[in-house]
């Protein structure tokens, strides 16, 4: 964690800090944000290009032949828009808890606002069910690629859905596997004919695996489907086909709001948007039982 905010510096904070209070712990914290994610900061609105079908049929073309031309379908995904709603919380604690706290307040609530921030950001990441124009509409809510479980967790599902992946050519090696804590342990509790578990620790993270090549990030913000009788949902994403566009409104130290009740707080605000690039490298497996 970086150095905290003390009463000491001023109201509102500069955008190195900002930084160093929210931004930085924050992308570290979150699941999605952390994920290899493309994250854009803007504060209005932003607008990319989407490739929606390419049906060339154009092949070789001789030495000077003429070379057919031949069109791809465009269209444009915007994000952020004005309307967009933002995630805002204030923190106060007394004069008399800061200067008796044995240990380091200012930190513990930075701590708390981070915590509490990633918490919404992730939630809203995966499974937010807003109208993408007020409020976050998640991955899972607007991803078209699916596939079905039919059943519990398990790693021939997990190779239905690479299989699937695979044949909309996506990068393997941005791939990640969103698991909820339920489903990782379905996964781990697999085991080969010999009894040996089939999931392979990966050596490039602390605590991590893989399976069927792909790394498993566990998460407990993975909602289920909605209806009658819900089910789980795990993802499958190849994290090039996602973008965030960020907007770290701002990050105060509120001194005189907050003095008739001889208070101080930490104020912050922030609006996100998410939104799927290719349909086709990011796959929600639904019908999952547990």
């Amino acid at each position: 964690m970086s150095a905290p905010v003390t009463t000491k510096d001023t109201q509102a904070l500069i955008q190195t800090q900002i930084d160093k209070v929210l931004t930085q712990p924050l992308e570290q914290a979150s699941t999605f944000l952390s994920s290899g994610v493309r994250i854009v900061d803007s504060s209005s609105p932003v607008r990319f290009p989407k490739l929606d079908g390419d049906t060339s049929t154009i092949g070789y073309v001789g030495e000077g032949e003429l070379i057919p031309q031949d069109d791809i379908t465009m269209s444009e995904l915007s994000l952020m828009p004005s309307s967009m709603k933002s995630f805002k919380r204030i923190i106060p604690v007394t004069h008399e808890a800061l200067r008796t706290a044995s240990q380091d307040l200012s930190a513990i609530i930075q701590n708390a606002l981070v915590s509490w921030m990633t918490a919404k950001v992730d939630a809203a990441m995966f499974g937010g069910t807003g109208d993408g124009k007020t409020e976050i509409k998640g991955i899972l809510e607007q991803a078209t690629e699916k596939t079905t479980a039919g059943g519990k967790m398990s790693i021939a599902v997990v190779r239905n859905a690479l299989a699937q992946a695979l044949k909309s050519h996506v990068n393997p090696a941005s791939l990640k596997l969103f698991v909820t804590p339920d489903d990782f342990i379905a996964l781990q509790n697999e085991a080969d004919a010999g009894g040996h578990g089939m999931l392979v620790p990966d050596a490039t993270a602390g605590f991590g695996y893989k399976v069927a090549g792909v790394p498993i990030v566990v998460t407990d913000r993975l909602t289920n489907t909605s209806g009658d009788k819900p089910t789980g949902r795990a993802v499958l994403v190849d994290t090039t086909g996602l973008v965030v566009v960020r907007d770290i409104q701002s990050v105060e130290i509120l001194k005189e709001a907050l003095a008739l009740s001889g208070q101080v707080g930490l104020s912050a605000a922030a609006r996100f948007d998410v939104g799927i690039l290719e349909p086709k490298k990011v796959i929600v497996i639904d019908g999952i039982t547990r």
